[in-house]
């Protein structure tokens, strides 16, 4: 887990206690096989894995072991023997993957954990190669009683193009490494896959989905993806470096695989991969394991068939290359080499020594000294003892800041106990301490000193452990930061109901303690409680002297550094009279949008001076007003009084408090000013008034409804004052006039109301067009006029028309109808007969007088209309009167027989009508 602090305060001493990281403590891996560090390494054979390459194991912080996996299975050492974990089979790692799986512990919750898993590669057939990818899983090791259960499984994670079929085959390598974030408070989780590193950012809210991908070289060939996959990948412990191991990369003129070790620079800010350095030459290079120094200094990597001219799966050496060179590639020392021994995995272990799998063989080689140069760094072939289960390729992959020894410094303010510590794990014979400021803690065991800096500066801390004979040196600079400079304050209240006790705002001592505006203060009741910043005093902002009259201050600044003061609290008698009391009136207005609630705008301001004038002898007196005796007290939430909105109808107290500018002490505080609301003058108008444009008379404006003696003024529209002073006006011209009422109380009181007078007139009658010749006929009317017009066919009623020119009716009868326009104003209305056209298709003159004449319909309002009747030959057989009842059906007083008979009509309008029509006897 990522490296914490833990702070412990007690009485007036601060003391830390920092974690000894042992997460790392356990390893499960090949035949079976097991570690056990807690000073040296000793083989434990509890294990329950038989597993050729990568596993994961997870501890806590103080190395109890919790669960292993090797990327397929989980099994949970919180029961003996140890047993698979609920839910945890099936994971998609593999047997035969590098660094199959990768245990990740959430930053916050202790019980959760990531399980990231790679995938072997499978020959689907002699050309097609898929895996599983790049997957995680999650553990809560807080169910079934403690032993955990895997609550998600396989979670899938895109580290290749979905839409190119060799990527989406492939999908990812068999390479994964971890880090702390430079946050400290979270991890990178990194893979790669061809010629990209994808970095995932793990935090307290889990894994982000969404990686930082740096594409940079070396590109591997996706071809024998089997062989080219593998490697370890391993990122340094302090997050600075990434190295590669690639087995193979391609084919060489024998069919082999030649591949490569890469050494990259690694953000751990960003999780951005840069500056891809080739470390060994294609020349039958076969690197796997790489592991760094524990200082990040030093890099290992073993590999087999090292420029030897020959293919021999059968040798493998171990090589040592110096990050400090100005040549790193040329750096390059081997340390080891073995005929009969396959390359296999490498890693850094919390005793600061780097171990190697060495395959079949009980015991681990390992670089006792992986912070020397060269021979000096003590390679051994007889490491850590197995207990007689041999490793195999692979051992467990951790997160490689559990490795990074260094030197944490916690409360570093001046002239109180910095506590000091290196997290160096085994425990050091010796450790000598130089805290940089000329005190020397030599032949200590001490890995947590604590020491006082006297003054604030920047100082070297140098620790020299001293480890069975390995000499290391750490260094580290610590900054010591000053105390907060406070001063003593005496915060003076009133009493403002005269018993020796008031409330005190203790915030309001800030100013006056320090000019540092950054310090967070806390209040206390005893200077214990201030010392350990125990039992704050809730409720600042109102305290009374009746529970203490001294208070503790705490002030923190932003270094994290304390020092404590005091507030004396002090009460003294109002000076401002007891009946002393200002008055201010205002009138109600619109300015909240209601002149009838009895709220308004209030400059009371000129309250100040006569204040003032009570204290004639005391200089530096202000003035401030507040709605209540809270806010007086507290001094919070005061007023403005050039502009001020009572927050209560009609009447409003308001709270003065009188004190000087230096020290904030009081001199007077009570409800010593009264606003009044006066209500504003109560009437209606009615609007608008209608002026007819067609009638000559003029028109009354009248206020109404009024509930007390006024009087009135008036404008017209042109803003001229009228003559009228009372209520009701008359005027024959549109526009809006302004009537002002005025209360004649002596409040001065007034309200305004506009009249709105707008014009209208009857409507002029344009034109009206017919059409009488169709299934459906209908007449359109034009009208013009500056009034709101509504129309009337007959007695059908009025509707509403188009107001800019006027109405259509439809599906008219033929005939005779009479058009209402009447003004919605009642200005009027105006109307016209009109006719539409149409005749009988037969008649019958038999004297039963149903159909007895012919005659055109509708002609009668065309009096001059010529209408002539003709037989079927053509013979003119009579003209007929437009205002008459029609044609008989006789000639020259005889009865013509029945047949067909045509008509030709020329009316006044100018319209021509020709037809026939039958006479039947």
């Amino acid at each position: 887990m990522i490296r914490k602090v833990v702070f412990i305060l007690v009485s007036f001493i601060f003391s830390v206690s920092f974690a000894q990281e042992r997460e790392a403590s356990y390893w499960y891996f090949g035949y079976f096989s097991g570690l056990h560090f807690n000073t040296d390494p000793v083989g434990v054979i509890d294990g329950k894995m038989n597993i050729e390459e990568g596993t994961s194991v997870a501890t806590d912080e103080d190395g109890n072991l919790l669960f292993y996996t090797n990327g397929v299975n989980v099994w949970s050492a919180r029961t003996y023997p140890h047993t698979l974990m609920s839910n945890g089979t099936d994971l998609l790692g593999g047997s035969n993957s590098t660094q199959s799986a990768l245990i990740i512990p959430n930053p916050e919750n202790k019980n959760i954990f990531y399980i990231f898993t790679v995938s072997d590669l499978l020959r689907v057939n002699k050309v097609l190669t898929v895996g599983n990818g790049l997957n995680y899983s999650i553990v809560d090791m807080s169910l079934n009683g403690g032993a955990g259960a895997v609550t998600r499984k396989n979670v899938h994670l895109i580290t290749y193009n979905e839409d190119k079929r060799d990527e989406d085959d492939l999908k990812c390598s068999q390479k994964l490494t971890a880090v702390a974030h430079a946050d400290d408070t979270s991890y990178w989780v990194v893979t790669h896959f061809l010629d990209r590193f994808f970095s995932f950012h793990i935090t307290n809210r889990g894994v982000s989905t969404r990686p930082v991908v740096s594409e940079i070289g070396p590109t591997l060939f996706s071809g024998n993806y089997l062989i080219n996959a593998k490697g370890q990948l391993k990122l340094s412990p302090d997050g600075t470096y990434l190295a590669m191991a690639n087995m193979a990369n391609g084919f060489d003129s024998e069919g082999e695989g030649t591949g490569n070790l890469y050494l990259f620079n690694f953000d751990d800010t960003t999780g951005e991969v840069t500056n891809s350095q080739k470390l060994l030459p294609n020349d039958f290079v076969y690197p796997y394991g790489v592991a760094f120094s524990d200082d990040s200094k030093k890099l290992y990597v073993t590999m087999r068939s090292f420029r030897d001219g020959t293919i021999d799966r059968g040798k493998s050496s171990l090589f040592q290359f110096d990050l400090t060179s100005s040549n790193i590639p040329a750096s390059g020392y081997s340390l080891y080499k073995n005929d009969k021994q396959n390359a296999g995995a490498l890693q850094l272990a919390i005793d600061n020594k780097v171990y190697g799998a060495a395959n079949n063989k009980s015991k681990l080689l390992v670089v006792n000294k992986p912070r020397e140069l060269r021979g000096n760094s003590d390679f051994s072939e007889e490491g850590a003892n197995l207990l007689g289960r041999p490793s195999k390729r692979g051992l467990p992959s951790f997160i490689q800041s559990y490795f990074h020894v260094e030197i944490k410094k916690e409360n570093t303010c001046a002239g109180r106990e910095t506590a000091i510590a290196i997290n160096y794990l085994p425990e050091p014979v010796t450790i000598d301490w130089d805290f940089g400021d000329g005190t020397l803690l030599l032949n200590s065991t001490n890995k947590n000193p604590k020491h006082i800096y006297t003054s604030a500066g920047n100082y070297r801390v140098t620790a020299t452990v001293d480890h069975n004979g390995s000499i290391s040196t750490y260094t580290s600079t610590v900054t010591i930061y000053p105390l907060p400079n406070l001063n003593t304050v005496r915060l003076t209240q009133c009493d403002d109901d005269g018993d020796g006790f008031s409330e005190f705002n203790l915030k309001e001592a800030s100013a006056q303690i320090a000019l540092d505006t950054s310090l967070r203060y806390s209040y206390h009741l005893t200077q214990a409680d201030a010392d350990t910043n125990a039992n704050p005093i809730n409720g600042a902002v109102a305290f009374s002297n009746r529970t203490a009259s001294r208070i503790y201050v705490r002030a923190l600044n932003e270094n994290g550094c304390y020092q404590t003061t005091t507030i004396d609290l002090v009460v003294v008698n109002t000076a401002i009279p007891s009946n002393f009391n200002i008055d201010f009136y205002s009138c109600d207005d619109l300015s909240d949008g209601d002149d009838a609630n009895g709220i308004t705008n209030f400059d009371f301001s000129d309250a100040t001076i006569q204040i003032r004038a009570l204290f004639p002898s005391t200089p530096g007196l202000v003035v401030k007003y507040y709605e209540n005796r809270r806010d007086a007290l507290a001094e919070l939430n005061e007023l403005n009084p050039q502009s001020y909105k009572n927050t209560s109808p009609f009447t409003k107290r308001i709270w003065v408090r009188v004190e000087t500018t230096a020290g904030n002490s009081c001199f007077g505080l009570g409800e010593h000013l009264t606003l009044y609301v006066n209500p504003t003058p109560v009437f209606e108008v009615n609007n608008p008034e209608i002026l007819c444009k067609n009638q000559p008379t003029s028109i009354a404006l009248q206020v109404q409804n009024t509930t007390d003696n006024y009087s009135y003024s008036w404008t017209d529209f042109n803003g001229n004052i009228l003559p009228a002073t009372s209520k009701r006006i008359f005027v024959n011209e549109e526009g809006t006039y302004t009537v002002t009422v005025a209360k004649t109380d002596g409040t001065g009181c007034t309200k305004t109301a506009n009249f709105v007078v707008e014009a209208s007139d009857i409507a002029i009658i344009n034109d009206v067009a017919i059409v009488d010749n169709s299934s459906n006929n209908t007449i359109t009317i034009n009208v013009k006029g500056i009034g709101i017009y509504e129309y009337a066919l007959d007695d059908q009623g009025f509707v509403s028309g188009n107001q800019d020119d006027g109405h259509q009716f439809k599906g008219v009868s033929l005939g005779e109808h009479t058009i209402y326009i009447k003004d919605i104003n009642g200005c009027g209305m105006v109307s016209r007969e009109v006719s539409l056209i149409g005749f009988p298709r037969f008649f019958t003159p038999n004297g039963d007088s149903v159909n007895d004449t012919w005659q055109l319909t509708g002609v009668r309002l065309q009096p001059g209309s010529e209408i002539r009747i003709y037989d079927r030959f053509g013979t003119f057989i009579t003209a007929l009167d437009p205002t008459g009842s029609g044609w008989d059906g006789t000639f020259n007083g005889k009865l013509l027989p029945s047949s067909d008979y045509w008509f030709f009509a020329h009316l006044d309008d100018g319209r021509i009508y020709k037809g026939h029509f039958a006479l039947k006897r």
